[in-house]
């Protein structure tokens, strides 16, 4: 299996690593363009190769690749390497996309730029053996391309430990508001950072942190509004840095599914998220402006009994997106696409709460 991505960071490198912990059956190869987290790529990868800078030259080194490991599928990952992938493959070698979140959906973007994107999409779909989703809302928009092959639904699981209720507060510490992921313009900081000014208003001694990093200019915005921006964290360090928190806040403007709102939820979190279709029917509780994610996340803070209700919403989500369903789904795709690199185009069941 070799994975191909353009940014091995955030929520990316997160799925990468579950999936190859969760299908160890299979040797996984990783061939990425980069990013700014400093720790090794996991241990678990048969080997890791970088892609060289420009769009032509990843095109050849997919294909180099996928002939130097031998690769049975490749798995390739977020909008860039889904074209660097489709476009090198090897032919008889299956190619599964995977978009992690399609930019059309960011709204921010001109109608012409969505429209351009979402031809490109509909261009490559055929290339791919499957594109693979992980929300009911992505599968449908994978479906709505109209030339895909086939889609498959391998939902995100968290990438930490679960943790069994809700820790209480530190006595004298200030109320800590946390996000999680890289800092780029899909997850808005600009609007984390309104919701930071925003509660500032109401509760002023509550404090706001980004867990990860990312563009400069952006992380600026961050701390003028008095974020810190604490970086990457992975492990038992990312355990404790969620652990910190009272309120998770979730402010980016697309997405398939993230891991880090499933990150917060297994440390039992009360998460309140953007009010992005992702989200539709999850039972997490929804804000659509930053005013109404401070009044939110001050009502949360000061009513013990709303925190408690937003957290047992936030765990039912776990009952469907846990590591057992997502294990079965990508032994059996991944098993799928091996012994028929031409899927039947079934959709998967819809799931309950996925609706």
């Amino acid at each position: 299996m070799l994975h191909v991505t353009a940014c091995y960071d955030g929520g990316v490198r997160s799925a990468i690593d579950r999936l190859v912990e969760l299908t160890p059956e299979w040797d996984h190869h990783l061939l990425f363009g980069g990013g700014a987290r400093r720790e090794a790529p996991s241990e678990d990868l048969a080997s890791v190769e970088r892609l060289r800078p420009s769009s032509v030259s990843r095109v050849a080194d997919v294909r180099a690749a996928v002939r130097r490991v031998g690769a049975d599928v490749v798995h390739a990952h977020s909008s860039l390497a889904g074209i660097y992938a489709r476009l090198g493959v090897v032919p008889g070698t299956p190619v599964l996309y995977q978009p992690h979140g399609f930019a059309f959906e960011d709204h921010r973007r001109s109608p012409l730029g969505r429209g351009a994107i979402r031809a490109v999409e509909s261009v490559l779909a055929p290339l791919a053996a499957a594109v693979v989703t992980v929300s009911d809302h992505e599968r449908r928009l994978a479906t709505r391309l109209g030339t895909t092959r086939a889609v498959r639904t391998v939902h995100n699981v968290p990438s930490v430990r679960i943790r069994a209720g809700r820790p209480g507060r530190v006595a004298g510490e200030p109320p800590l508001v946390v996000t999680l992921g890289r800092v780029c313009p899909q997850k808005d900081p600009a609007f984390f950072a309104g919701v930071a000014d925003a509660v500032r208003d109401l509760a002023p001694a509550v404090r706001f942190a980004w867990i990860g990093d990312g563009d400069a200019d952006l992380r600026e915005r961050l701390e003028a509004s008095g974020v810190t921006v604490l970086g990457w964290r992975s492990g038992r360090d990312l355990e404790a840095a969620l652990d910190a928190a009272d309120v998770y806040l979730h402010p980016a403007a697309y997405e398939g599914f993230p891991i880090a709102v499933l990150d917060a939820a297994a440390r039992a979190l009360p998460v309140v998220v953007r009010d992005i279709p992702p989200f539709d029917g999850t039972g997490l509780a929804t804000v659509r402006t930053p005013a109404e994610a401070a009044r939110s996340i001050v009502g949360l803070l000061t009513d013990a009994a709303a925190a408690d209700r937003v957290h047992r919403a936030t765990q039912r989500v776990l009952d469907v997106m846990n590591t057992d369903t997502a294990r079965a789904a990508a032994v059996r795709l991944y098993a799928e696409v091996t012994a028929s690199p031409q899927l039947v185009p079934v959709e998967p069941p819809v799931l309950a709460g996925d609706a």
